[in-house]
Parts: structure tokens; C-alpha cells; sequence
């Protein structure tokens, strides 16, 4: 009789025929292999569908949504269809390194109190050249504590604990952006999460992201993801169906056609880039995107900034980077309420 597969890899779908074979193979051929995978197409039109059925093994399972359901609901029905200990995210036009799952199944059966692991990634562009390298920080305490400013982990390098996301409710699956954070916060009070300190996963920055809306649009989904967080910790029911009420508003509004992927937001991608290798201390790097950057909108008040940024000593560069994460830590304090308060440390 075969064994159940201790690991279940959930990946979402929607319209990533030009990704998801290869996201498929990385997971088949990771270096780990008492896995199953299970892809759930959410009604992809571009025929995504046929491409999966033709990668998948006999052991994996294929959902199809007759209608779009959205991420949440797709990673949820993935989620309740595992037969896993540990189940980890996988999305459908990303690539995960060979010993990924392995590592991750190391670290989660050496601490039983871990609910949600990840680790580094590497960004590439829509045709896998690298981008450049986001570190997390590796244990509890840091991540802990990083949460009130920052989300210190990957969506898509995550591997959770199936116990954990059943206690603490999977996905909301009334809200439509920042799930990724909602989850980890809660995920937080149930046990301990950690990162592995190597980039075993490659995320993929396209131009049409649904993450490519106006900065300004970006913060508020923030704001308001962790205000979801703060509110469900204080148990207050009616201000639950408002704020659920606002989020959709926002949502809307923020992917209407005076926002949503903008021309002038490539040129924020490749300045985010260039940011991005700055902060990383690798400005000739830097300098190739910011150029990128100037060729779509040269007269960017945002880009001559960067640009004076590239010029400057690294240690300058690191004031500018920490005082925008204290802004940050104090905005959100304001607008949000206190995240940190709900996050203490579980109990053994």
C-alpha cells in the first residue's frame, strides 16, 4: 500500500500558461518526494487547464472551478483537499529551487510549535532574468517583531503546519488582496514562524501583477489588511462586516481603470527593482533598472530621486531605508491599531 504523501503542495491557477508547466516541474522535481501536488484552475481561459493535466502524475489531483472563484477560495479548496502533514504554497507562475520542500520539512519536523516556515527568494522578471535578492529575517523573535512594520516573509515560499491553518480558520475568503499577511499574523498566535536563510524560491514580477496598482492604493490594502487582523483579535463582530464592507470598496477602486497597471507603473517596477538592489548594496544593478526606469518616464520626480540615491554613500542610503521603515511602524501604529499587542509569543 502506498504511503500517504507527507507534504501537499496547493497551487492556484488562473491564466499562467506561460509559467505553470514549468512551476509544476520544480515541484516534480524537487528533491524531496513524498509529496502530492494539487492544482486548482480557477477558470483559466488561456488554456492553462490542458497544460496541467498533461504535467501532473497519477498520485497529483487537478481542481477546476466552473467560475472564478479568486485566490482565496482556490487556496482554501486546495487546502481541504490535502492529504498532507505539511502543506506548502505554490503559485503557478513562480519556480521553486529542488531542495525547497526538503529543507522546509527539515526545519518544520525539528520544532513542533512551528506553524509557517519560508525562506528567501530571488524576484525575476517575466523571462526569469533576476531581479534581485529579498532576505528575511530567520528566526521567531525577529519576525515577530518585524511584523508590526513589514510582511517578513514570501507568499509563495511558505509551508505551513495543516493543524495550525485549520485552527486558525485558512484563508479569509472574504477579502481579496493582502490574504498572504492576514494569514501570517493569525498563523502568528498559533505557534512560531520561521525563515530558511537561502533563496529557494524564485517570485516572478510582471507587469500586470495585481500588485501593480499606485503606491498609495498599495499602503491603504495594508493598512487595511492589518486593521482585519486588529479587529478580529478584539472580537468586534459589527466592526468586522464594516470593515469587510471597506475592503471591498477599496479593492475595487484601487483596480479601476485610473489606477490599475498604469503606463507609468512599469516605470515603477523597474525603479522598485532599482530600490531594491540599492538597499542590497549592489548599485550597478541599481543603476541598469533606474535606467530602464527613465527610458518610460524620464521626467519622474521619483526617478531623479533615485537616481541622487545611487550617487550617494551606502550609509546614507541605509538612513533613508531605516526611517522609512520607522514611518512605516508609526503609520500603520496609527491607522491600524496595535498589531504587535496580538502577536505575543504563544505559550508551549
Amino acid at each position: 500500500m502506498q504511503r500517504p504523501p507527507l507534504v501537499s503542495v496547493v497551487m492556484p491557477c488562473y491564466n499562467a500558461r506561460q509559467y505553470v508547466g514549468q512551476a509544476i516541474a520544480s515541484i516534480l522535481e524537487q528533491t524531496y518526494k513524498n509529496l502530492e501536488l494539487i492544482v486548482v484552475n480557477d477558470n483559466s481561459s488561456d488554456g492553462s487547464g490542458e497544460i496541467i493535466k498533461k504535467g501532473l502524475r497519477d498520485q497529483d489531483t487537478l481542481i477546476t472551478h466552473v467560475t472564478n472563484q479568486g485566490v482565496t477560495r482556490s487556496l482554501n479548496d486546495g487546502i481541504r483537499a490535502a492529504h498532507g502533514e505539511f502543506i506548502a504554497r505554490m503559485d503557478a507562475d513562480d519556480i521553486s529551487d529542488p531542495l525547497r520542500i526538503e529543507m522546509q520539512v527539515e526545519l518544520m519536523r525539528s520544532d513542533a510549535e512551528l506553524a509557517v516556515c519560508g525562506t528567501n527568494v530571488k524576484a525575476i522578471d517575466q523571462d526569469g532574468n533576476f531581479l534581485f535578492l529579498q532576505e528575511y529575517p530567520t528566526e521567531d523573535k525577529e519576525i515577530r517583531s518585524s511584523l508590526p512594520t513589514f510582511f517578513p516573509m514570501s507568499s509563495g515560499a511558505q509551508m505551513w503546519r495543516k493543524s495550525r491553518l485549520f485552527q486558525v480558520g485558512l484563508f479569509d475568503e472574504r477579502i481579496r488582496c493582502i490574504e498572504d499577511l492576514e494569514l501570517t499574523l493569525r498563523l502568528c498566535q498559533a505557534g512560531k514562524a520561521k525563515n530558511i536563510p537561502f533563496p529557494l524560491y524564485f517570485y516572478r514580477k510582471n507587469f500586470s501583477s495585481a500588485s501593480n496598482i499606485s503606491v498609495l492604493s498599495q499602503i491603504e490594502e495594508i493598512i487595511l489588511g492589518r486593521k482585519l487582523f486588529v479587529i478580529k483579535s478584539e472580537g468586534d463582530k459589527e466592526a468586522l462586516e464594516r470593515h469587510y464592507q471597506r475592503m471591498a470598496s477599496q479593492y475595487f477602486r484601487a483596480r479601476s481603470n485610473k489606477v490599475y497597471v498604469p503606463t507609468k507603473n512599469k516605470a515603477y517596477y523597474y525603479r522598485y527593482t532599482a530600490l531594491t538592489n540599492l538597499i542590497h548594496q549592489d548599485k550597478k544593478n541599481a543603476m541598469v533598472y533606474l535606467c530602464k526606469a527613465r527610458e518610460i518616464d524620464n521626467t519622474s520626480l521619483a526617478n531623479i530621486f533615485s537616481g541622487f540615491l545611487i550617487k550617494a554613500p551606502q550609509s546614507f542610503i541605509n538612513t533613508i531605508y531605516f526611517l522609512n521603515r520607522l514611518f512605516k511602524k508609526y503609520l500603520y501604529r496609527i491607522f491600524c491599531g496595535d498589531v504587535g499587542k496580538y502577536l505575543k509569543k504563544p505559550s508551549a
